[in-house]
């Protein structure tokens, strides 16, 4: 089941690109996927699920994010351009800007 089978070295692919990449992998729960996408890069899968959780991937969420078949991204928040973890294309500003309207 894994999806991590480009034929680009994941070393040359943007940061924005590879945690993309962590975001579905996790979401996916392609355990396998990650395995081999922690090997390619070069670290542990210990530190590839701990930058899934600093991006915001929570256990929480990405039980949502199955449930509801939604497929988040990182996105730039429209106010103030932070980036954040989108659960989907109606999310388009963070949290705390989300707030404050």
């Amino acid at each position: 089941m894994s999806q991590d089978t480009g034929a680009e070295p994941i070393q040359s692919l943007p940061k924005a690109a590879r945690e993309q990449r962590i975001i579905d992998l996790t979401v996916a729960g392609d355990k396998e996927g990650l395995r081999l996408f922690s090997k390619r890069t070069g670290t542990e899968l210990k530190a590839v699920r701990a930058k899934a959780r600093k991006l915001g991937l929570t256990p929480r969420v990405v039980k949502g994010c199955r449930l509801a078949g939604t497929h988040p991204k990182l996105r730039n928040c429209l106010r103030c351009s932070d980036r954040f973890l989108s659960r989907g294309r109606h999310n388009r500003m963070c949290r705390s800007c989300a707030r404050r309207t």
